[in-house]
């Protein structure tokens, strides 16, 4: 970041467009420090970068920007790990409402329970971090957050 601007370069190789046309490439979560409106804030420019995102036959789309706000987000929600896949470790975000404890559960493609985390949460956007020690094996796993509002599942691959 510099002079109030962020050049963002992003690479994603072997990335199946087709299927998942509306999906997301990433996020960027920001708490803010004071009142106000992000989408006043924030836009895209070509100051230092062009404005351009390609698929995988190098025609040009469209860059946005979506603002959602988390009052808007249901009391909870699980997101997608990031990285995913992974190797060398990987977070895993959610948000809640209201402080509580939360227990996330690792089960591997067959149901056994791999890992278990828990911890006590502020009201929020909130992580773990999968360290790769904690998943030893490659393959496809689920993960399950258990909260107060009730269990949210998401599937991730080790590679």
């Amino acid at each position: 970041i510099q002079d109030g601007e962020m050049a963002l370069s992003w690479v994603k190789l072997n990335y199946d467009y087709v299927d998942k046309p509306d999906e997301n490439f990433f996020q960027l979560i920001f708490n803010t420090l004071k009142n106000g409106n992000l989408n006043e804030v924030f836009r895209i420019t070509e100051n230092r970068l062009k404005a351009e995102a390609y698929d995988d036959q190098l025609n040009i789309k469209k860059l946005t920007l979506e603002f959602t706000d988390n009052k808007n987000i249901s009391n909870t929600e699980l997101f997608q790990n990031q990285p995913n896949p992974f190797h060398d470790g990987t977070n895993i975000g959610f948000y809640i409402n209201e402080p509580q404890a939360i227990k996330l559960q690792v089960f591997d493609v067959r149901g056994n329970l791999v890992r278990v985390y828990k911890n006590t949460f502020e009201a929020g956007y909130n992580q773990f971090f999968i360290s790769p020690k904690d998943i030893i094996s490659t393959g496809v796993y689920y993960y399950q957050l258990v909260t107060e509002n009730g269990t949210f599942t998401k599937k991730m691959i080790k590679i």
